[in-house]
């Protein structure tokens, strides 16, 4: 028995081959500038949870250094009233209150007293209804006319 004989296909035209080539060379450099881009987000992933570690340990060291320093607070306060009284400190209060601020009270004042009468207006300062002003305006001039004769 004989087999049949099969055709080999024709080779590809060239300009498909170019495609092809640079269809290649396109996904090459796609997969490259993705994997770049992955690993910057992953470094930033990384930066980012080494500075909330470290955030969380400077907060911790804040919290220790305020704890001391109300301690120390409390224990001069005590030392101070111990000393101003002669007798034993009072109970300190504890670092956890917060003081309360005290409520502004306004304080009505007496008006000041007057050693004479309020002065009363003069009669000249007041232009009676009708009357003209005297000044630097001539009979019949306009304050624009009156302007013009000064320069």
């Amino acid at each position: 028995m004989s087999t049949p004989k099969t055709k080999k296909a024709p080779p590809p035209p060239a300009g498909e081959l170019e495609s092809a080539r640079a269809g290649l060379v396109k996904a090459e450099s796609r997969r490259k500038t993705t994997k770049e881009q992955a690993r910057a987000a992953k470094r930033r992933s990384q930066e980012a949870k080494l500075a909330a570690r470290r955030a969380k340990k400077q907060a911790k060291a804040a919290k220790e250094e305020l704890a001391a320093a109300k301690k120390a607070l409390a224990k001069l306060e005590a030392k101070l009233r111990k000393s101003a009284a002669g007798k034993p400190a009072e109970k300190p209060v504890p670092a956890e209150t917060k003081p309360v601020a005290k409520a502004f009270v306004a304080v009505k004042r007496k008006p000041p007293t007057r050693s004479r009468p309020p002065r009363r207006k003069s009669a000249r300062s007041a232009t009676p209804p009708g009357k003209e002003v005297s000044g630097s305006f001539s009979q019949g001039d306009t304050a624009d006319d009156a302007a013009s004769d000064v320069n």
